[in-house]
């Protein structure tokens, strides 16, 4: 069976430019929480067509684009926005590591093997609680959307060089159940 895997567009390395990770991590081990978030967060955050063209620009070996569109997509750059004023976006890719980043945390103290799912920690060693695991994922998590978010905000004042870029235009549900005292 060939399944239709995505190229990475960071690594191991690029996590530990933002996040300290141990050298007994293998990039194995984190690639999987990569195409994660590539494939949920960043697909679902600038639409299918421009993350395919995105995947296309990109040349894994030298961590580069093509185009300097992607690359000022990605890697971030200095614009002027539709107020005149001059700004600076980070770009995807910091957005990409945290999210990243969030999904490794709360995965990587658990194996699953042929008897079930387990914890990694041992009686010799001294891990974070649960909740701490979970409160630091969630940190992670909002800085990558604090990073989506200005990355958003530079698409729609570049409309006319991302024109594949396509808005949002999400409104609020009306919530229609009951409330009532107990």
């Amino acid at each position: 069976m060939t399944l239709l895997l995505d190229k990475l567009l960071i690594d191991k390395t690029d996590l530990a430019d933002f996040r300290e990770i141990s050298s007994n991590i293998t990039a194995a081990s984190i690639n999987i929480f990569i195409r994660e978030a590539q494939t949920i967060n960043l697909k679902t955050f600038l639409g299918g067509v421009t993350y395919k063209l995105l995947l296309d620009d990109y040349t894994v070996n030298t961590k580069t684009f093509a185009t300097q569109k992607y690359t000022d997509l990605f890697f971030g750059s200095n614009y002027t926005n539709k107020r005149g004023e001059s700004v600076r976006q980070n770009g995807l890719a910091p957005a990409l590591i945290y999210f990243s980043y969030s999904r490794f945390l709360l995965q990587h103290n658990v194996n699953v093997g042929r008897y079930g799912v387990g914890s990694l920690n041992q009686d010799s060693t001294e891990t974070s609680g649960s909740s701490t695991v979970r409160n630091n994922s969630t940190q992670a998590n909002a800085m990558a959307l604090t990073y989506q978010s200005e990355v958003g905000t530079f698409l729609n004042d570049k409309e006319t060089t991302y024109p594949e870029w396509q808005k949002k235009k999400t409104h609020g549900q009306k919530i229609a159940a009951p409330f009532f005292k107990v």
